[in-house]
């Protein structure tokens, strides 16, 4: 589907914003090129901050739950990783030709009306994570001030953090995701550039101070996988990232210029995504 194509089925477009400052007016119809203003480089941000927490970690053993010894889950592990990180790039590069969102752009495999089963899972699957996601930056928040001000934050014991810090942590949270939500594209790649960054500082720091506690000497324990626990691996990994952000891969490189990708390669800062999440469930591995 072509992007005069796409327009003429979604009507006129509503005006992007090219400044973070500006409310996106933009919905499902397609964004013109001359209202865009991100490249291929960009994407790599929001992508590489969805492998970044402490989840991955968790994600590492989760693999080692399967029967992997730490050699084969990290082996599998990567493979499932870029294989899933690669559909998410390929799924953006639909979203560059056309300026469709995702789950737009599948009117042209499953029809108008069949398409609306794809959209339900999505919406199931987009929300439950946005909600999964605020309860633990809720709680992680709380935590974190029932330590730094126990005196307020935390219980009787000291450790705890009170109803109260929770509802704080919440406020605050929820109140940030809609603001920028509604700024929409240009403020949530400007906002996404930064946190990326201290996202990252913080695991680097937190990867220095559970060095001491990673077995190393793990890595030469165990043998080779057999073939059906690598298949699941591979196939677990690749649910665990990749294939959560599929159904809105599109939903960012339609902001992409068209001749910011042409001649190029337009699955790699996406695919390049998966690199953070893989020294995060390395080290969970060890």
């Amino acid at each position: 589907m072509t992007q005069q194509q796409a327009r003429e089925r979604h009507g006129p477009t509503a005006g992007a914003n090219t400044s973070a400052g500006t409310v996106e007016r933009n919905g499902i119809n397609a964004v013109p090129e001359s209202e865009r203003h991100g490249t291929p480089r960009s994407l790599f941000w929001p992508w590489a901050a969805s492998g970044l927490s402490l989840l991955s970690v968790a994600y590492g053993i989760y693999l080692m739950g399967l029967g992997l010894s730490p050699w084969p889950a990290i082996v599998t592990g990567t493979l499932g990783y870029v294989l899933s990180f690669v559909l998410v790039g390929l799924v953006s590069v639909a979203g560059v030709r056309t300026g469709a969102p995702t789950m737009v752009i599948g009117r042209a495999s499953f029809g108008l009306q069949g398409n609306k089963l794809p959209t339900l899972f999505s919406y199931v699957s987009n929300v439950g994570w946005e909600t999964v996601l605020v309860a633990l930056s809720s709680l992680g928040g709380a935590a974190v001030l029932a330590r730094v001000a126990p005196g307020l934050f935390a219980r009787p014991d000291g450790r705890t953090p009170t109803t109260g810090a929770q509802a704080l942590c919440f406020v605050v949270t929820a109140v940030v995701v809609v603001v920028v939500g509604i700024y929409g594209h240009a403020l949530i790649m400007r906002v996404q550039k930064y946190l990326t960054a201290a996202i990252t500082a913080l695991t680097v720091v937190y990867m220095v101070l559970m060095a001491d506690r990673l077995d190393w000497s793990a890595l030469g324990d165990g043998g080779p996988a057999d073939l059906g626990r690598s298949v699941g691996g591979v196939v677990f990994a690749m649910t665990l990232l990749g294939l959560g952000w599929v159904n809105c891969a599109a939903d960012y490189s339609r902001y992409c210029r068209v001749p910011a990708v042409a001649g190029r390669s337009r699955a790699g800062p996406r695919s390049a995504g998966c690199c953070p999440r893989w020294s995060c469930w390395s080290s969970g591995c060890c």
